[in-house]
Order: structure tokens, then sequence, then C-alpha cells
């Protein structure tokens, strides 16, 4: 959760860290059972990783659903605007300068989804998921630039 919300983690996620890092460290072959088995080796967080680098523009990979449905008139630009502009800050990111749609979608209910491009005036780190769906893979942003 730290690394979403741009922060360090706090005590109570550092412990459990800090034991899969020992429970990990050393932990090569992974038995499974019938199947065999699998050589597991650790690899270096890559720089240049477009989930991870810092960008000034970023584009959805995901949909992004927000919290909050629109109420019955509301302007759909104007509400996912509002949306984004929470999320980011509950995510404790910069806001953006500049939200392009690219697609949206509407769902039976009155529900909407927006694949989006978001533009920051300085580079922002990833990863950067927003939106309801965010635990499930839903508003995943990579870098452009």
């Amino acid at each position: 959760p730290h690394l979403l919300d741009a922060r360090a983690p706090n005590r109570a996620e550092r412990e459990p860290l800090d034991a899969l890092a020992a429970v990990a460290e050393g932990f090569t072959i992974l038995h499974a059972g019938r199947h065999g088995q699998l050589n597991l080796s650790s690899l270096p967080m890559e720089s240049g990783d477009p989930l991870l680098r810092p960008a000034r523009t970023w584009r959805s990979q995901t949909a992004f659903h927000p919290a909050r449905h629109p109420k019955s008139g509301d302007d759909i630009a104007t509400h996912l605007r509002a949306q984004i502009t929470i999320e980011l800050r509950r995510r404790n990111r910069m806001e953006s300068d500049e939200i392009q749609f690219l697609s949206t979608d509407f769902g039976p209910r009155g529900g909407v989804s927006a694949l989006l491009e978001l533009r920051f005036k300085t580079p922002v780190a990833g990863p950067l998921l927003l939106g309801r769906t965010a635990q499930k893979g839903g508003g995943l942003f990579v870098s452009v630039d």
C-alpha cells in the first residue's frame, strides 16, 4: 500500500515486509508437488520500467472506475476530473495539470469508466493505480515519456 500512496511504509506495514524479506532470502526452489519445481531468482528493479519510472505523462492501461457514480444530470467530464483529483490527493500525488479522455464507457446502472492520459508539471514516479478497482488492477497507468 505504501508504494501506491507514494510514502514510506509505516510500522504496521514494515514488520510483515521485513518478515517476508527474511523468509524470501535464499528461497531459490519452489516445490510444486507432482508438477515439479520452479527455480527462483531475484531480479533488480528496472529503472526504465514503464510502471515505475518517473514521468510527466501517464496513460491508462486499464479503465479508471471512479469511486462514485455521477448523479443524474452531472457533466461526465467534470465528474471524472473531480474523481481523479480526489484519487490523486488520496494517494499523496500532485494534481494533474491536464486530463485527456481517450474513451469513456457507460455501464447499465449509471456507472462510468474511462481510459485517460494524465499530464503533470513535474515527473511523477509510479506505480500509479487510481479508482474503485485499483486493488484489482483497474486504473493502472503506464508512463509515456
